[in-house]
């Protein structure tokens, strides 16, 4: 009996393979509409605000408070190599040097706005003393303190200086003296205290007015400037305060 062999072909099988573009988009549409968002403002790729999701839910999160709220930070601090970290710090300063250009263009127009609408008007620092006065707290406490009160007198009611000061061994101190006696002379303050630490004696002070250029219908008949001897101890000269 003959044998029959049948032939069998082996037709080779082509499988398609997705493109780089498809791979990204398969990559990306793991990503909410809101990830997607959030990424794009941060300049972040799919795949790496996929690993910064991861990074949220390791460790890291717990040692770096709010680390949800800066993406670059995250990955930077997970960097595999220098790098990649290098990389991603290259892309943070450039956000901030943008962030400090609107800054410094918002803050000017505000000082410029300040100007063009009060222009007789100090512009109120919270912190510093010589404007404190200007603050919500201390404006209701002037109202309440008097019936007649109005903003203007209290914008017109300049503070005294008060200036704990040595005579010896303080060069700081003159310095500091020269910065409030120029400000006095322009009308920021309605006078000066000077408190001088250490007892010295009447001719010391005499001499150490002199030495500084005080004026001495200041001091004599005006009372702008007074020289007292300090009624407390204080260890860290010059210590400037205002009344």
């Amino acid at each position: 009996m003959s044998k029959k062999f049948k032939l069998i072909f082996l037709l080779p099988l082509f499988f398609s393979l997705p493109s780089l573009s498809s791979a990204q988009d398969m990559t990306e549409s793991i990503l909410t509409t809101q990830e997607k968002s959030h990424a794009d403002v941060w300049g972040l790729n799919a795949n790496e605000y996929k690993r910064y999701k991861e990074i949220l839910t390791t460790p890291r999160a717990y040692f770096t408070p709010d680390l949800d709220k800066n993406p670059l930070l995250a990955l930077a601090l997970e960097a595999e190599s220098d790098s990649e970290r290098a990389e991603l710090a290259d892309r943070w300063v450039k956000i901030q040097y943008s962030n400090n250009i609107k800054t410094f263009a918002w803050q000017k127009e505000v000082g410029e706005a300040w100007e063009r609408n009060f222009p007789s008007v100090p512009k109120f620092s919270y912190k510093d003393p010589a404007t404190s006065r200007f603050s919500i707290s201390n404006i209701t406490k002037a109202k309440a303190s008097s019936s007649n009160f109005n903003i203007q007198s209290l914008i017109n009611d300049k503070p005294r200086a008060q200036l704990f000061i040595s005579i010896d061994n303080c060069e700081k101190c003159v310095s500091v003296f020269d910065s409030v006696y120029k400000s006095f002379n322009k009308g920021v303050y309605e006078g000066i205290d000077l408190f001088f630490v250490g007892n010295p004696s009447k001719f010391e002070i005499q001499g150490w007015a002199s030495s500084n250029n005080l004026n001495a219908k200041d001091v004599n008949e005006l009372k702008l400037i007074t020289l007292n001897l300090s009624p407390k101890v204080v260890v860290d000269l010059p210590l400037l305060e205002f009344d």
